[in-house]
């Protein structure tokens, strides 16, 4: 064995501690750098400089990465609107690690990358960890009775949870009582938005979904009566119009029949089968009124969008 005497080891331990030390000195440099580095960043942040503040971010992680930056740097590209950068630096986050607000950017970032699958599973996920989040649960029980999911019943659960808490909050009600109407639930329907009404809260959407809650009830007088007020709120919506010059034909009220089917027809982008109903309502509108000469030329009009052959006899019987 190699033989080392004592002023050696004591040379070579000293050579150790100047190692250590030099590391030492070292890493406080860089986490005193990375310090530096995420206080300008901050420093940005407060100022709004997000495209600076970005860099001294990157930089920071470059040192060292942590998921508190993480969130600092999401939070940059999501107010900068880049919702791809926001999702992508999230992602590397674990989810028990993200607080309410980066819950939220994943959401609203997917929302706007129409990437609906991920916005309603971090949707439903906010729901679990932050139950009195109405207006996520409102926005998700909007995406449940979109054409993209379709399901009604889904969102009337997740408003009648929110409710049983809270019943008040306007933005959670306006959603469940459009839930109840295409989940076929009428009466609920019109409660909910009595409720909303008493608040004074009238939007375009209640006053149309309570007039339709009514027509499917058979209360054509109630339907006439808030499909009016839709319409007076919001005159260029060709839809409202529609249903309103149904309603009114319905009810023997010929010439506002007329006049609201008019717009609807004028208002409505050509689609075969509405554009039929809407000139076949007209034609019996005028045949009503005696004026046959005006119910042919709207039925022609009806026909030439879809044949019906119940329609095409009474046209014929006419003449």
């Amino acid at each position: 064995l190699l033989q080392v005497d004592g002023p050696t080891i004591q040379i070579l331990r000293m050579k150790k501690l100047s190692l250590i030390l030099l590391i030492s000195m070292a890493m406080n440099v860089y986490a005193q750098n990375r310090q530096q580095l995420v206080a300008l960043g901050d420093s940005c942040m407060r100022e709004y400089d997000f495209f600076h503040a970005i860099q001294h971010y990157q930089q920071a992680q470059q040192i060292r990465t942590e998921n508190k930056v993480r969130l600092k740097l999401a939070e940059c590209f999501y107010q900068r609107n880049d919702y791809h950068g926001c999702s992508d630096v999230l992602d590397k986050v674990p989810s028990d690690s993200l607080n309410h607000n980066a819950l939220r950017q994943l959401y609203y970032s997917n929302s706007a990358m129409k990437n609906t699958s991920e916005q309603l599973y971090w949707g439903t996920y906010i729901k679990i960890r932050y139950p009195m989040d109405s207006k996520i649960i409102a926005d998700v029980m909007g995406l449940l009775v979109s054409d993209s999911y379709d399901k009604p019943e889904v969102a009337v659960s997740y408003g009648q949870d929110y409710c049983l808490i809270d019943s008040t909050n306007i933005e959670v009600n306006r959603a469940l009582g459009e839930a109840y109407f295409l989940n076929k639930d009428y009466e609920r329907c019109v409660a909910t938005y009595r409720r909303l009404f008493a608040e004074k809260d009238t939007t375009y959407n209640s006053l149309y979904y309570m007039g339709g809650a009514f027509e499917y009830l058979n209360q054509l007088d109630s339907a006439a009566f808030y499909f009016t007020r839709a319409v007076e709120r919001a005159p260029k919506m060709a839809v409202g119009n529609y249903r309103l010059g149904v309603v009114e034909n319905q009810l023997g009220h010929y010439e506002n029949a007329l006049k609201y089917l008019h717009n609807a027809a004028t208002l409505y982008e050509p689609s075969k089968f509405i554009m039929f109903i809407i000139y076949k309502n007209m034609g019996d509108a005028k045949f009503n009124l005696k004026d046959i000469k005006a119910a042919d030329l709207y039925w022609g009009y009806a026909l030439a969008y879809r044949d019906d052959p119940e329609l095409a006899k009474r046209r014929q019987a006419l003449k």
